[in-house]
């Protein structure tokens, strides 16, 4: 039998059958790294439940453009009665609810607008610029928006449009 996985992000055990630990989210063990999430031909079920392998993916998709380009990183942790809920380095918390699309690339989206929505308020709480994704057309003002182009689930600029990387494959600001 494998060994669990000891998860990089939430710091949580993942039981051998990718089952997640009591108060974890699991994320698939067979994910292939950098993978996009909502890509044409995705299935359109996916995302759906929040307890589901595909809404952990979504958020491990996420959350590789948010360890990419954030100066804050969240602490994810299954609330009962309340289901996944980001919390930010001073102790507020922003419950994730079930992403809203008919397809998969808009669920995916709508998940990082709301992963946005938590940075961006964490990020003002720390005292820094509260923009991101950064708009590399526009610096320091205005973040990029989380929306479906070709039926792809992208960050585009919001003034231009222009697209700027699928969601989950952002470059490293970070230095």
């Amino acid at each position: 039998m494998p060994p669990a996985i000891r998860c990089s992000w939430y710091g949580c055990d993942h039981a051998p059958d990718g089952g997640a630990q009591p108060n974890t989210v699991a994320i698939p063990a067979n994910k292939p790294a950098g993978t996009a999430i909502g890509a044409p031909g995705a299935d359109v079920d996916a995302l759906v439940d929040v307890n589901g392998p595909e809404f952990a993916a979504a958020l491990e998709t996420v959350f590789h453009d948010l360890r990419a380009q954030s100066a804050v990183q969240p602490e994810l942790r299954e609330n009962p009665g309340y289901g996944p809920v980001l919390y930010a380095p001073d102790g507020s918390g922003q419950g994730l609810t079930q992403p809203r699309g008919t397809t998969a690339p808009d669920r995916l989206a709508d998940l990082a607008d709301q992963i946005q929505e938590w940075a961006v308020e964490a990020l003002w709480t720390e005292g820094v610029a509260a923009v991101w994704p950064h708009c590399p057309e526009h610096p320091n003002s205005h973040p990029l928006r989380a929306t479906v182009v070709d039926e792809v689930a992208v960050w585009a600029c919001p003034r231009s449009g222009a697209v700027v990387a699928r969601i989950g494959e952002l470059k490293s600001t970070r230095r």
